[in-house]
């Protein structure tokens, strides 16, 4: 009973030291941590895009590695946003749709990359209608970049898709293709931009008073505290019962093996692999 005791307390006292330094030192939530994130994703994304469509191409390692990373963290981040901030609780589907815009924009973009890598190795000169419209786009991008009117939007994505092509034609996978990832890549852009606006606006929300809201199965979670008492009450029987000079490290790790696999739905498969 003494380690157990001294067990508990040592967790309980560094748990709540730690608690009452972040909360009055350094309180900061994750939604705000998620907003930061995806501003400076944004920045990145869109200094990543004006420099193509301005004609460099930067190395893969400087562009492509720190937004994959990122986007990331972003997934990570939303999960817990969800739980501890109050402005963006409750906005699970304009998050979600917000990470998907955000992948097709690092899906286009690295496609618009390649197309025009391609060009430039094959020395095919772009006509100045074709430049012009990369110009536009540039512009556009940057206009969305500060939150600025975009006027003309609708008008420079159907110039776009009109586009006509002055690629090699030997080879089939260029003629085209920047003429239908640009307007898709300024779409994505704006219906990025709604839902950040969106998600900045959102109303604060108090937590749900039932306590059982965040537990999409309540039975499962009621079933894995029984399995949890009753498997440290009878290996505590066991140790009492026995004398075993050890036991109490048993009955710590039948409350570390409760606790990890506790949210499985057949949780005895990974418990055997963990003994």
């Amino acid at each position: 009973f003494q380690y157990v005791l001294s067990r508990v307390l040592e967790i309980g006292l560094g748990v709540s030291a730690y608690l009452l330094v972040d909360l009055l030192f350094w309180p900061r939530s994750t939604g705000d941590v998620l907003i930061d994130g995806l501003q400076r994703w944004h920045q990145m994304a869109s200094g990543w895009q004006c420099a193509l469509l301005s004609g460099e191409l930067p190395p893969h390692t400087k562009t492509r590695l720190p937004l994959l990373g990122l986007l990331r963290q972003i997934h990570d981040w939303r999960q817990h946003a969800l739980r501890d901030s109050g402005r963006l609780r409750g906005h699970a589907a304009p998050l979600l749709d917000l990470q998907c815009a955000l992948q097709e924009q690092f899906t286009l973009t690295v496609s618009i990359e390649d197309r025009l890598q391609a060009l430039h190795d094959s020395g095919a000169p772009l006509t100045e209608h074709q430049q012009q419209l990369l110009r536009d786009s540039r512009q556009a991008i940057l206009l969305m970049q500060h939150d600025l009117p975009l006027p003309r939007m609708d008008q420079l994505i159907e110039r776009l898709q009109t586009m006509p092509s002055a690629m090699p034609a030997h080879d089939p996978t260029l003629p085209g293709s920047l003429a239908r990832l640009l307007p898709a890549l300024l779409q994505s852009q704006q219906r990025s931009q709604e839902l950040r606006r969106l998600l900045y606006r959102a109303p604060l929300r108090r937590r749900s008073a039932n306590r059982l809201g965040s537990w999409r199965d309540p039975w499962q979670a009621g079933s894995a505290a029984i399995v949890a008492i009753i498997s440290v009450l009878v290996t505590s029987v066991f140790w009492y019962l026995s004398g075993w000079q050890y036991g109490y490290v048993a009955v710590m790790m039948a409350g570390v093996s409760c606790s990890l696999f506790a949210s499985m739905d057949t949780p005895t498969r990974p418990s055997r692999g963990f003994l």
